[in-house]
């Protein structure tokens, strides 16, 4: 059993070692993350996004062809604010097929 999982991120900024809920081990291995991979964790959701291989890592050799992406610039840490415009009609549409058979 997992008790946690303790991650090393790095950015151009600096580098922390986070200690998460176990629950995240599944989600870097659906996503395959190895050291060197740049990657998103949505902090609510606890979901992981595999955004691509750091560039740093392009000399190794790897029969994958990877996308590689500059290691990012700002902090560790960052906020990102995601603004999703919702109809009256989307609304509609998720209060008639409620999930797990409640009412809103």
């Amino acid at each position: 059993v997992i008790s946690h999982v303790i991650i090393g991120l790095k950015s151009v900024k600096g580098t922390k070692q986070l200690k998460l809920d176990p629950a995240i081990y599944e989600a870097l291995q659906q996503e395959k993350v190895s050291t060197g991979d740049v990657i998103y964790i949505e902090a609510n959701s606890g979901s992981v996004k595999r955004v691509g291989r750091c560039d740093a890592y392009a000399t190794e050799f790897d029969l994958e062809a990877e996308e590689y992406v500059p290691l990012p610039k700002g902090d560790v840490h960052k906020r990102k604010e995601i603004v999703q415009d919702v109809t009256l009609h989307d609304l509609d549409s998720a209060n008639a097929k409620p999930v797990g058979g409640h009412d809103l």
